[in-house]
Formats: structure tokens, sequence, C-alpha cells
């Protein structure tokens, strides 16, 4: 269960964050593009050609739980499951549209991602991550996240 946790997270965080269009999906890293504060997943999307359409379904309801804190220089994301919060630091980067993100786990599980970011305007951000999965492709994925800063 714990290594399905973590590919659910996986999926999860690949997904998460965007920039500069008025909607939150288009542009990139932009100077109205600011992560720090409390954010919620307002949608999310996961598809698979070779994924059991149950996996897809299980992780798709498993990201739309997840919320995100931000300060200056750190991430907290609470799973509000049997994963806990994730702890670590992030950066954006304005040359390559990303985020990177180097977290461990409560149970001191590391996990490093690298995200593109679809979007940003201060309220909405959109991330993609793709999963390249085994060599037969079968647990290949690609999630797309908006998130919605909490007011």
């Amino acid at each position: 269960m714990k290594k399905l946790s973590s590919y659910f997270f996986a999926v999860v965080v690949t997904a998460i964050f965007t920039s500069c269009g008025s909607d939150g999906t288009e542009g990139g890293v932009g100077s109205s593009c600011s992560l720090e504060g409390n954010w919620k997943v307002k949608s999310a999307e996961v598809s698979g050609e070779k994924m059991d359409k149950t996996i897809l379904e299980l992780t798709k309801e498993g990201m739309v739980k997840y919320t995100y804190d931000f300060t200056a220089d750190s991430v907290t994301i609470n799973t509000h499951g049997t994963v806990g919060f994730y702890k670590g630091v992030y950066k954006l980067d304005a040359a390559t549209n990303s985020l990177s993100m180097n977290m461990l786990s409560a149970s001191g599980m590391a996990l490093n991602y690298k995200l593109d970011i679809l979007g940003c305007n201060g309220e909405l951000v959109t991330v993609s991550n793709s999963n390249p999965g085994d060599a037969s492709g079968a647990s290949a994925m690609k999630s797309t996240i908006v998130l919605e800063r909490v007011k």
C-alpha cells in the first residue's frame, strides 16, 4: 500500500504548477507567478494508454485531496491519507518553465520531482508531469493539475 500511495503521490505532484494566463493555463513562470501561500487542487486529469482504468481513477481521487503550503523556499504537501505529509524545498525556474521539488515523507522516503509549469497567474497554477513507467510502457502516465490559491 505504501508503494501504491507513493506512486499516486508521484503522479499527483507531477501534475501541479503553471503560469501567466488569466485562467492559469497559459504562459510560463512569470513575475505574477508566486507560489507562497496555501493551495488546493481545483482539478486533476490523469491518463495512460496502458494503465488500468481503476488505477487511473484512484490516482485522480487521491490527487484532488492534496493541499500545498509554500513559503519563500519550502513546501509542505498534505496528502490527507496514508502517506501523510511531505516536506522539503522547491525552486521555480523561469528559463525552463519548471518547478523542482525535493522532499521527504514523514517516514523519511526521499521524493524529487521536476514538473512542467503550463500557466500561473497568482491565483491558479497549472502543472504537468509525464511518468515514463517501465520499459513496456505499462505504467506510463501523464497528469495535469490545476491548483487554486486558498483565500
